[in-house]
Parts: C-alpha cells; structure tokens; sequence
C-alpha cells in the first residue's frame, strides 16, 4: 500500500472514476488467474483486462502472449514454466513486448 498511497491520479473522462496514473502498468490476467483478481484491482484503480473479457478463452498460451504484447498489456499467470520458454523466445527473436 505505500507505493499506491505514494502514486498520483487522474479521473478517466468516461468514468469519472480515480485511476491509477500512467507511471502503472496495465494488466492482462491470464485464464489460470481468478477474474476476480481482476476486480480487484480495477476496484484499485488499474486497467486490468481478463482472458474472459478478450474473449480468449482457451486460447493457447502463444496466443495470449501475443495478445498482451499486442495491446501492451503485462501479462499475469500462474503457468510461469510455459510463459518463461516463451519469453526465452521473444528475446531470442527480438521480438517486441510490453514495456
């Protein structure tokens, strides 16, 4: 919590809710993690997008990744053995990610 209380906020004009600024990232939660995680953390004032929500249910773990790459989102999982092999080839391709 001392990093959020520390973090300044912006209203989004078409929610007229507190967000998180954009010094944050925007999360993409992988199937394996509850939606309500995702909840969670919107509730907090985060961009969090559920598997559910991009209607990638049952996508294979490439796909999602290229997902999350694709809109710049960080990916969140609990396959982390599956993700690392990927990432491992992102970084051998030189291929692009999420900053």
């Amino acid at each position: 919590m001392i990093i959020y209380n520390a973090i300044a906020f912006r209203r989004s004009p078409s929610l007229d809710t507190v967000r998180v600024n954009d010094l944050f990232i925007e999360i993409y939660l992988d199937e394996d993690v509850s939606v309500l995680v995702g909840d969670l953390l919107r509730a907090r004032g985060f961009v969090a997008v559920t598997t559910q929500q991009a209607g990638n249910l049952g996508a294979s773990d490439r796909a999602q990744l290229d997902y999350a790459t694709g809109q710049q989102l960080t990916l969140i999982t609990h396959n982390r053995a599956d993700f690392e092999l990927l990432a491992q080839e992102y970084f051998l391709l030189g291929a692009e990610h999420s900053e």
